[in-house]
């Protein structure tokens, strides 16, 4: 958690810690990074998205809702709505 606390301070974005809310247990995390890839056509200053998910957590819709819900995130916010 402390690397994502570094890199929300160092870019202005990362990745949020996902929870189950029943039970506030820790499944995975999601968000957006800037893996600076090397490829063609270039994503020089774009930012990916990236999730990861705890094996039990898997097939149960939890990254296409917190996907959907941090897909708002740069829209609303001003410095990186362009």
């Amino acid at each position: 958690m402390i690397h994502h606390a570094g890199i929300w301070s160092f870019l202005g974005f990362g990745n949020w810690a996902l929870e189950k809310n029943s039970t506030g247990k820790f499944i995975g995390d999601l968000g957006f990074a800037d893996f600076k890839r090397h490829i063609t056509p270039s994503l020089e200053d774009m930012m990916e998205g990236n999730w990861g998910l705890i094996t039990e957590a898997h097939g149960k819709g939890y990254a296409a809702e917190a996907l959907t819900a941090a897909l708002v995130w740069p829209k609303n916010t001003a410095s990186l709505s362009g």
